[in-house]
Parts: structure tokens; C-alpha cells; sequence
């Protein structure tokens, strides 16, 4: 194929990438669903772990409604054996299944850690008159400072084993009906925060969107395009100088910022492994291994374990959570396992830890 051919080929390729990248583009950004809490007519309602008068329960002290969202106050208290608060919003049926993405816009002054949970209706199983039978999804957001906007993938929302306990049977269900029937969206308090002390939930928006991603690939393409298109327009080659590149410590570095920064944000999945590390940052295992050998003197497994341990000692310290909570939170499936490695490395188990703490 001679050079004119082969530019009007590249050039007619070109311009059909652009347009397919850019028209996809489009659509994603105005398909998108936005839920004003302070604006749209919901019927809204909150709730706490207890309607027993003779128990003393956790308190709603005040939800507000305005043109910068809602305000929910609330205290939990200790004697109740899984103190929750939260508020509601119910009256339709949201199709969440043909969105990718919530993003949830907060107040991260006025806003403590909580969990977004959608209830949702599953035919065939559900009682329209008994919500607890609808289907539990949730996720937790942690406010950042200076943080307003907080996107989740809707895969990432998961059912929490309590539900299922509680239904007394594990629901065997197509994922392509998950969050198809949506009655019920609800900001409840997230389970490790402090009790007796009056927290906060502060949301102004909710956005269901989806991914960018799907036009990324014609993005490349035309990119890719592009550069072949400034490469046959050269005629002859040009020597190109260059020196060599002083960058291996520099690039080590960059390496121990990605890895470290990924095991930080994820070391409480119980799926956490040295592979999954190395698919998600692209950086080989050996790699991982050596720049945590060399800048920590610790495995793979030491390091995250250390991690995992110090968090849990923390929670221990500063909340009233139960060891088998805690141990499910930072990580560990098993009770056992968590208090053997708790044991090991602070030279007692998690009780023993707390009830020196209480003398």
C-alpha cells in the first residue's frame, strides 16, 4: 500500500473512531439519573435500632431538609447490641441496574462516616408489605477533608451477612436483576464509629451515571490513529539524541508510593493477595516483593498483616465494636486466625488487650 493510500485509510479510520468515542461520550454523560434529597418529593423517614421503651435506645436529635441537602443528627448508645441510626427515602422504584456508578456529594466538615444502602425488591421472594425481605446492598462512605464527591462502583455495593442470616437462606439470584426494583434509599450510621457522642450524616446530591470507561477504548484508538498519521508524514529519519536517564532510585520510589497507597486503601479485603496487588497496579510480584523487602524489611504478607493488626488495635482502643466485628472489618473472615495473629504480635489476644485498657 503506498503512503497516500495508506494516510486516506488512517485518516477515514480516524475520523469513525472520534465520532463513535465522542457520541458515546455524549450519551454517558446525559444518561444519568440525579436524586435531590432537599428537592424532590420523597416520602423520608428515619429509624433507630429500638422502639423498646424499657431499653434505652439510640436517638434521631434532628433531621433537616434545604437548598444544601439534608442534615441528619444522631447519637448511638452502648446498650443496644448493634446500636444503628439512619434515614430513609422511599415512595418509588429507582432501576438502578442500567447505571455503573453512584457518585454521592457530602459536606466532609459536617458529614462522619456512613453506609448508603439500597433495598431492593426481589420478585418471587420479597413481601411488598415487609421490608426487611427486600434485598440489602451497601457501601461504606469515609469522608475525606476537603473531600466532596465520592464515586462507587454499584458491583461494589454487596449484601451484608446479617440479611442473610436473618432471611435464614442464602438468595440464589441473577446478577442482572440486582438494584432492578429499588424501594427504599437509606444513610445509616457506619458500623465501627463512636457511640454516645452526637454524629452527623450531610448529603446534598446523588448522581447514577455511567462509567467513562466505555468510550476510552475509541479514545485510544484515535490517538493511536493520530500518531500514525505524524509518522508517515516523515520522509526520512531523524537520529534522535539522548542521555541516559539517572532514574532508577526516582522510580523505585514511584513504585513504593503505588503499592503502599493500594494495600493502604484496600488491606480490609479478605481477598487481599500479592496477585491482586500486582493486577491492580500493574507493577509485577517480584517487584512488590523487593520494594517492600527493601524500604520495610517485611513480606508481602508481614506488611499487610502489620497493617491489618495496628488497625484493629485502634478499633479496640476507640470503640466499643465487638472482636468478631472487628476482625471481619480489618480483613479476616475468621475469628480465630485474627486472634492468633493479634497474639502473636502484641504478645495477647484482642480481650486481653481491651480488658487491660478498662482497668
Amino acid at each position: 500500500m503506498n503512503r497516500r493510500v495508506l494516510r486516506i485509510t488512517l485518516i477515514v479510520a480516524l475520523v469513525v473512531s472520534t465520532i463513535i468515542a465522542f457520541a458515546m461520550s455524549i450519551i454517558s454523560f446525559f444518561n444519568t439519573m440525579t436524586l435531590l434529597p432537599f428537592a424532590d418529593d420523597f416520602t423520608t423517614r428515619t429509624y433507630i435500632d429500638s422502639e423498646n421503651d424499657t431499653m434505652p435506645n439510640s436517638v434521631i436529635e434532628s433531621f433537616t431538609k434545604n437548598s444544601d441537602g439534608f442534615v441528619l443528627k444522631y447519637m448511638l448508645h452502648t446498650n443496644h447490641p448493634n446500636p444503628y441510626a439512619g434515614v430513609l427515602f422511599e415512595g418509588r422504584i429507582w432501576d438502578l441496574q442500567k447505571y455503573d456508578r453512584v457518585t454521592v456529594e457530602i459536606n466532609p466538615e459536617q458529614c462522619d462516616p456512613f453506609m448508603l444502602v439500597f433495598a431492593d425488591f426481589v420478585p418471587g421472594f420479597s413481601d411488598s408489605a415487609n421490608d426487611l425481605t427486600w434485598q440489602i446492598f451497601e457501601h461504606e462512605i469515609t469522608p475525606r477533608p476537603g473531600k466532596e464527591r465520592y464515586t462507587v462502583e454499584l458491583e461494589d455495593f454487596t449484601t451484608p451477612n446479617w440479611w442473610y442470616a436473618e432471611m435464614g437462606q442464602k438468595l440464589e439470584r441473577s446478577s442482572a436483576t440486582h438494584l432492578k426494583r429499588v424501594q427504599q434509599i437509606q444513610f445509616q450510621n457506619h458500623p465501627v464509629v463512636l457511640t454516645n457522642k452526637e454524629l452527623k450524616i450531610t448529603v446534598s446530591k446523588l448522581t447514577f451515571s455511567h462509567a467513562p470507561l466505555q468510550s476510552s477504548p475509541f479514545w485510544i484508538t484515535s490517538a493511536l490513529l493520530m500518531v500514525a498519521l505524524i509518522m508517515i508524514r516523515k520522509r526520512k529519519s531523524v537520529p534522535m539524541p539522548y542521555h541516559h536517564l539517572d532514574g532508577a532510585e526516582s522510580r523505585l520510589s514511584a513504585d513504593e508510593s503505588l503499592i503502599v497507597t493500594f494495600i493502604g486503601n484496600h488491606y480490609a479485603r479478605p481477598d487481599m493477595t500479592i496477585a491482586l496487588v500486582s493486577l491492580e497496579t500493574g507493577l509485577s510480584q517480584k517487584l512488590i516483593r523487593k520494594v517492600l523487602a527493601s524500604r520495610f524489611d517485611k513480606s508481602f504478607k508481614q506488611y499487610l498483616t502489620d497493617i491489618r493488626l495496628q488497625e484493629a488495635r485502634r478499633l479496640l482502643t476507640e470503640t466499643d465494636r465487638l472482636i468478631a466485628d472487628i476482625s471481619l472489618y480489618v480483613g479476616y473472615k475468621h475469628a480465630t486466625t485474627f486472634t492468633r495473629l493479634f497474639r502473636e504480635q502484641f504478645g495477647h489476644s484482642p480481650r486481653e488487650f481491651r480488658d487491660k485498657l478498662q482497668k
